[in-house]
Parts: C-alpha cells; structure tokens; sequence
C-alpha cells in the first residue's frame, strides 16, 4: 500500500506542475 501512495503522491505531484505551468 505504502508504495502505491507513494506512486499515486509523485503522479499527483507532476499532475499538478503541469498543471499548474
């Protein structure tokens, strides 16, 4: 689970710099 959150936390991250550029 840890791992899961953690990949789901770094593509929520990129998400959000995109976006956010």
């Amino acid at each position: 689970m840890s791992f899961f959150l953690s990949f789901k936390n770094s593509v929520d991250r990129s998400r959000r710099y995109h976006l956010g550029t």
